[in-house]
């Protein structure tokens, strides 16, 4: 069922792309350019992203920790 609600989701989002990039340019072959750059930038962000969430998370905890524990002056 998660892929089913990925691939929707991945669907309206190209079309929301689309009508975003033709109603403020007026051309649907340059709408149809910025969609596709989209699917393909959005798909590599999201896996970098999730293969250094565990990183990224450790890194806002500490953060998050170490101002939360600092020493009041």
């Amino acid at each position: 069922m998660l892929l089913i609600k990925a691939f929707i989701y991945r669907i309206f989002r190209m079309i929301i792309v689309f009508i975003s990039g033709y109603l403020v340019l007026g051309d649907p072959s340059i709408a149809i350019s910025i969609m596709s750059i989209d699917v393909i930038a959005a798909t590599i962000f999201y896996y970098y992203f999730d293969k250094y969430w565990k990183t990224l998370e450790n890194l806002i905890q500490g953060v998050y920790l170490k101002w939360k524990y600092r020493k009041m002056k």
